[in-house]
């Protein structure tokens, strides 16, 4: 069973993540010209904050059994195998076509 305490330490080593890979990944959206929209409709490459950014406002999303939330190619959450817990960042490009 996954506490309060362990959703908030799930979340803060998430944070302590987000930094670091936000570093690693804001040159991959820069080489695949892909563009987030703000709302106002304009487009724009995300830069590090701005991926540091929407990181943490899905880190802040993880609840009980709200286990990971994702958005522009980002996706956070964590897993619970017995005793242990994995939290996870990941970045990922996906095509899906429905037949």
């Amino acid at each position: 069973m996954v506490t309060k305490d362990k959703i908030n330490q799930i979340r803060h080593t998430l944070y302590m993540d987000a930094v670091k890979f936000s570093k690693k990944v804001a040159p991959a959206y820069k080489a695949l010209n892909w563009r987030w929209s703000n709302g106002d409709k304009k487009c724009f490459v995300p830069k590090e904050k701005d991926i540091r950014l929407a990181l943490i406002d899905l880190i802040g999303s993880l609840k009980k059994y709200t286990t990971q939330a994702e958005t522009g190619g980002l996706r956070v959450g964590y897993e619970v195998n017995g005793n242990e817990i994995e939290a996870y960042l990941t970045f990922r490009i996906q095509e899906r076509s429905y037949i």
